[in-house]
């Protein structure tokens, strides 16, 4: 994702030589078990330290390696609710030492809420993020992400509205507008709940986002495209097949709009997350229409999406599990889409959705057996997350 150029939080000040001492000693004896992945063990003596040990424990350094080595080898064993009470231990007792990996150990005990049904929970663990909106940003994107894959529109909407400002500002964030995005999509919220395109509920729209001095022009007829678009009649897609990457772009934007309305009435899932997977149906389909013009995009076969995953979801050198199963799931309502409103038949539809389940199975096991995506959303095609 490489959205950031923050430099790595400090670590503590030097220990003494006797607290050295200690850790040395420690890190000596816990190595075996470390080594064998050893997960009863590490855990007794981790706490124990913890328990015994408290100014030292910073000086032990688990948040470089260790405690991420741990937390994968629970998740394997199907044991990620002991990770996440140790995580929870250590932000509570020692939060200095929590600090130094705050953004990737909030985002593992999120995860953890919302996969066992602890919706009402993940707001208390925006603090550290709302805080420090800079010092982890790619776990802060992550986390944008999995809100929305999991239709959490309130809680987003709760988080991007205080860190939205500070992360687009800042000179040490790259492609920052990941949280804006979202801010600027919440001022349509309301013209969309009440199905209104009207000048009036454009103007509302507009009168929403000018206070929050958006670094971008605002007009009332992207406003109005974006409302009679979203909630109004099927586009036409095939007006475009024989036009070129301008149309192709006009066409994506349309079916962006369209199909947002669509995922919202037939599936169930809040405004924003079918903006969210929409998002996805369009940047896929027109990175496939680059290479081949619309129709062969809206074809829709397991080559094409097995390319775009590879190419364009990831996360550094590692699948983005979040991002490549909200695709999957996308295309599978993308194919209902299209022949809700007859642009192929039913058995395009059962051809698309084949190859959605077969290349499901590699995109799974290619993935981090911690991946997010895996624990949220490895239910596909069944999608968990409607209201």
């Amino acid at each position: 994702m490489n959205k950031s150029k923050r430099k790595a939080r400090s670590g503590p000040d030097d220990p003494s030589a006797a607290d050295e001492k200690l850790v040395h000693t420690w890190w000596e004896e816990f190595k075996p078990f470390y080594r064998t992945r050893d997960t009863e063990e590490m855990l007794r003596r981790i706490y124990c330290f913890l328990q015994e040990h408290p100014r030292q424990f910073i000086h032990l350094r688990l948040d470089e390696e260790c405690l991420f080595e741990l937390g994968g080898s629970l998740q394997r064993k199907g044991e990620h609710a002991r990770y996440v009470e140790l995580l929870l231990r250590i932000r509570k007792e020692q939060p200095e030492a929590y600090l130094l990996s705050q953004g990737y150990f909030d985002l593992e005990i999120i995860a953890e809420l919302l996969a066992t049904g602890r919706r009402s929970e993940v707001p208390t663990y925006f603090d550290l993020f709302k805080k420090h909106p800079t010092d982890f940003v790619d776990e802060l994107a992550s986390l944008v992400d999995i809100l929305l894959a999991t239709n959490s529109p309130l809680e987003l909407f709760d988080l991007t509205r205080v860190v939205a400002g500070p992360v687009h500002d800042s000179p040490d964030v790259i492609q920052g507008d990941f949280a804006l995005d979202w801010v600027v999509f919440e001022q349509f919220v309301p013209a969309l709940d009440r199905r209104e395109v009207s000048k009036k509920a454009v103007q509302q729209v507009m009168d929403r986002l000018e206070p929050l001095d958006v670094p971008f022009e605002l007009n009332t007829a992207s406003i109005a495209t974006d409302l009679e678009e979203t909630l109004g009649g099927f586009p036409d897609l095939r007006s475009v097949i024989r036009k070129g990457k301008a149309a192709h772009s006009r066409w994506c934007q349309k079916l962006l709009h369209h199909f947002t309305g669509f995922v919202h009435d037939a599936i169930g899932v809040s405004w924003a997350s079918s903006r969210y997977f929409a998002s996805h149906i369009a940047n896929y389909l027109f990175t496939t229409a680059a290479d081949g013009g619309v129709q062969h995009a809206l074809t829709i076969k397991e080559a094409s999406l097995d390319r775009y995953i590879a190419a364009h979801c990831r996360k550094s050198m590692v699948l983005d599990g979040v991002a490549a199963l909200s695709l999957l799931q996308g295309v599978w309502w993308l194919s209902g889409y299209l022949e809700h409103h007859g642009f192929h038949d039913g058995k395009a539809r059962a051809r698309i959705e084949e190859d959605c389940l077969r290349l499901f199975r590699p995109v799974k096991r290619a993935l981090h057996p911690t991946d997010d995506g895996l624990r949220l959303l490895g239910d596909f095609p069944k999608y968990r997350w409607t209201s």
